[in-house]
């Protein structure tokens, strides 16, 4: 689990979204592994995905950014990126019905999950009244930690690759 104000804050959101009941589905590994949480995950890459992209936007400027702002997005938003967010914020003491390890999709999954469901809470919550700004935050705050855990790869892979002079030295995932 990382330390430090930015994933204590993160800590903090998970934790009110849990307190709010916001992450029922997210967190219990058993609906994760049996796939009950697809819809959820499908939607949490794709809430995942538009807020990097503004990001990265801003990181990759220069001619074509807008398809390699879209290829880094999906690259962030695939199972290695993931689930070293789902490490980094400690997400296993987090859940239930937690029988065996989890694979790195399934973890990838639960990170997905938790940013569909939640944004699946805002949805409702504009139909009761019942919002929360920090729902919001949540999400931002998820896409800020796979950015920043990019940024930390980037780095490492610019002091290990010093001498490339091919391409732009963006990081590629592959799964």
């Amino acid at each position: 689990m990382r330390e430090g104000e930015a994933w204590r804050h993160l800590r903090e959101l998970l934790d009110a979204a849990e307190d709010h009941g916001d992450l029922v589905w997210a967190i219990n590994a058993h609906a994760v592994v049996s796939g009950s949480t697809k819809g959820l995950s499908s939607l949490g890459e794709d809430v995942l995905r538009h807020l990097l992209e503004p990001e990265l936007r801003e990181r990759l400027r220069g001619p074509g950014s807008g398809i390699a702002e879209s290829e880094e997005a999906y690259a962030l938003t695939r199972n290695t990126p993931l689930s070293e967010l789902f490490e980094a914020l400690g997400l296993d003491a987090r859940l239930r019905h937690h029988r065996r390890p989890l694979t790195a999709p399934e973890k990838a999954d639960v990170v997905r999950s938790i940013a569909g469901e939640i944004e699946r809470s805002i949805s409702v919550a504009r139909t009761t009244a019942k919002s929360a700004p920090w729902r919001r935050a949540l999400q931002r705050e998820l896409a800020s930690a796979l950015l920043w855990l990019w940024e930390e790869q980037m780095r490492e892979a610019g002091v290990a690759q010093s001498g490339n002079t091919h391409g732009s030295g963006r990081l590629r995932r592959t799964e």
